[in-house]
């Protein structure tokens, strides 16, 4: 949900967004945004208590998933839009065919449905069924979609990642610096009280937390090699916390996260739009030109 912060300061500081493309939690931001409606989609969420979150869980197990996952749509649906050619600017959902392993853009048809086959995380979610194909998370593809951004006719894509990225080696910087402290810390610990310390932790873990970490890794992984190979004009990196799948009620702390950062970053996004704008420019007129002569030809 640190999304919502980005967006909010984007459109405060005058950098106006012609398309929104997301993944998972993202293609649900982006659909509020896409239809005019964030401010109505942030109300609901910080409206959610540890208990009405309970509420919108509706259990499929063992059925291929953990959840339908249509309570929690549902619920913020109305701030969604419903047809995604009818949303003010062009949008498009990511995920992923589940049989083939494909990158699928959903990009027409209904926001229900593009939206719902996005956040399916295997093994929490059920799969969805749309078009004739098998959906899940589109993070196990495109975690941040630059490209499918610059399919929809983006020229400079801002790129908004909550993910840790990682580094040549594969592990996060948050994860190097970790290691690091305890390392530091633990200079005269044996190894076996290391250990047992480490097994308390892990042994808190539960069935949901396991699989959303474990997505989340394979996520920022995915990312980490995506931004490299096709970067984006400007990257807004979110150091979110730890936060469980279903933390909805840590809405509004998220937002703020989100909205701190981008403030912080808006010196560089200014100038890095201001160093792009006159290059994106000048090759239009000339291609513009190009097809011109070609025509005269």
């Amino acid at each position: 949900m640190a999304q919502i912060g980005v967006l909010e300061v984007l459109a405060e500081a005058g950098i106006s967004l012609h398309s929104v493309a997301g993944t998972s939690a993202g293609a649900m931001v982006g659909a509020a945004h896409a239809a005019g409606r964030l401010a109505e989609f942030r109300a609901a969420m910080e409206s959610l208590t540890r208990r009405r979150v309970l509420r919108l869980l509706d259990l499929a197990w063992p059925s291929e998933g953990l959840l339908h996952g249509l309570r929690a749509l549902e619920f913020v649906q109305p701030h969604l839009g419903e047809v995604i050619e009818q949303l003010a600017i062009p949008y498009a959902a990511v995920a992923t065919d589940l049989r083939s392993g494909d990158e699928v853009m959903l990009t027409s048809g209904s926001v229900f449905d593009a939206v719902r086959a996005s956040i399916a995380i295997p093994g929490i979610f059920k799969p969805w069924r749309a078009g004739g194909r098998l959906l899940v998370d589109g993070g196990l593809v495109n975690p941040v979609p630059v490209s499918t951004a610059r399919a929809l006719g983006a020229e400079f894509v801002i790129a908004v990642n909550v993910l840790p990225l990682r580094n040549g080696n594969g592990a996060s910087n948050a994860m190097r610096d970790h290691l690091q402290q305890i390392h530091s810390e633990g200079e005269e610990e044996s190894d076996a009280s290391t250990l047992e310390r480490g097994q308390e932790i892990d042994d808190e873990l539960g069935l949901v937390e396991i699989v959303w970490h474990a997505s989340r890794i394979l996520a920022a992984q995915i990312a980490s090699a995506r931004l490299r190979d096709d970067p984006p004009g400007f990257l807004l990196q979110i150091p979110v916390p730890d936060v469980g799948v279903f933390e909805f009620h840590r809405t509004a702390e998220l937002v703020a996260l989100g909205r701190r950062a981008t403030e912080t970053a808006l010196p560089g996004l200014r100038a890095a739009l201001a160093s792009a704008i006159p290059v994106r420019r000048r090759l239009r007129r000339w291609q513009q030109r190009a097809a011109s002569l070609f025509s005269l030809s």
